[in-house]
């Protein structure tokens, strides 16, 4: 541990108080030896836009132990019909079985938030981190970010801000292309769920590359589409007309009321540089957002959970340990290493669509339909303790 010749010199520094800064915060926190700072330009709670969507999360308690903590006491919509379309075409529907729960952003991200402030050398402060750069203080090589007129030093830290965030472009990440993200909009709704409660995820819709979602939530549904690059019609003229669809094929009640609109870029590919001496990035700032499906929370906490053991366990090889520690999540995560151009994708999911939507004599088609939807899922890398088994 550092020398306390100021108040403002940590172990480590967090920015960012998401799901992977929290989460990282939370496992530094049990070495007591450890002088840990959170950082964040808002207040906690704060709202992100995302359907909420904890896959798997009956298994999460006992990966991560934070969760554990806070899962008893979380409001959650437990989902357990599960529809799949390729735009309008229904593809698969499994009944009576629980892949995920949905939560509000807002207190999920309290939650965790919370159960790390509760140790007692974790603290948070609330600034805006508007660049970094290296300074040595009594002889030690140390990390100062800079807030305005208010200065912090941390001998690590961690960027988990969010996409785009200043640790990641001090790394040297540059602005990403428009084909290099996607862009995701969202209205949670009010109204009385239609029985039975169904979860819905439509893949292709409008032809457009992405997908667009049904999750119900505690008082009526998230509706939302994700999509890479630019589309024909502007985001809220298609969700405008998927709510529409929804409406008129009774997947959400017309009598609805919209309680938040929110939008949000969504990183789809991993950050070029994410390590680098003692700086690592985690979460949406190293791009750990699941390609195929745009999960990002689970692999917040887990990427969040990695970088702070690979801290725990020395400066010496750092980066290299991180990278190492990192590729079971790359392997999960990643599905095309290139996006451009959007068109030629485009035409290529519009083609798979196609095909795998074939109806095979005798139902033979079914097992196949039955493999994406376990990948869909995740059901195909389920640890030895697991709760779930593939569909």
């Amino acid at each position: 541990m550092i020398s306390d010749i100021d108040q403002e010199i940590y172990d480590v520094i967090i920015v960012g108080a998401g799901p992977a800064g929290s989460t990282a915060a939370y496992y530094l926190g049990r070495d007591p030896n450890l002088k840990v700072l959170i950082v964040d330009k808002s207040p906690i709670p704060r709202y992100k836009c995302c359907a909420g969507g904890l896959f798997l999360v009956d298994d999460w308690p006992r990966e991560f132990e934070n969760y554990a903590k806070v899962s008893g006491m979380l409001p959650t919509q437990p989902c357990f019909d599960f529809h799949f379309y390729c735009d309008k075409n229904h593809f698969y529907h499994t009944a009576d079985t629980h892949l995920f729960d949905v939560v509000d952003r807002l207190e999920f991200d309290e939650a965790l938030f919370k159960v790390a402030l509760e140790q007692p050398n974790v603290i948070f402060r609330q600034y805006k981190i508007e660049r970094v750069e290296e300074t040595k203080i009594e002889g030690n090589m140390l990390y100062c970010l800079h807030a305005g007129d208010r200065k912090f030093y941390g001998r690590f830290v961690v960027g988990a801000e969010g996409f785009r965030g200043v640790v990641s472009r001090f790394l040297g990440n540059e602005t990403p292309q428009r084909f290099e993200y996607g862009r995701c909009l969202q209205y949670d709704i009010t109204c009385e769920k239609i029985l039975p409660v169904a979860t819905s995820v439509f893949l292709n819709w409008n032809k457009e590359l992405g997908f667009s979602w049904v999750f119900p939530s505690r008082e009526g549904y998230c509706v939302g589409l994700g999509f890479i690059g630019p589309t024909r019609k502007s985001l809220i003229k298609i969700l405008d007309d998927f709510m529409g669809y929804l409406v008129e094929t009774n997947k959400v009640p017309a009598g609805f009321s919209k309680k938040r609109v929110s939008a949000a870029p969504c990183p789809v590919r991993i950050s070029e540089h994410f390590c680098k001496d003692r700086i690592l990035l985690c979460g949406d700032s190293l791009g750990s957002v699941r390609q195929l499906t745009g999960e990002g929370i689970y692999y917040a906490m887990k990427t969040g959970k990695i970088a702070a053991a690979s801290i725990m366990d020395g400066e010496k090889d750092l980066a290299p340990r991180y990278q190492q520690a990192l590729r079971p999540v790359f392997r999960e995560v990643i599905f095309l290493k290139e996006f451009s151009p959007i068109s030629g994708l485009k035409m290529l999911l519009r083609l798979t669509v196609k095909i795998i939507t074939l109806k095979l004599p005798f139902g033979w088609h079914m097992p196949f339909r039955k493999i994406i939807v376990n990948i869909f899922n995740r059901l195909y890398t389920l640890p030895p303790y697991s709760s779930y088994k593939p569909l």
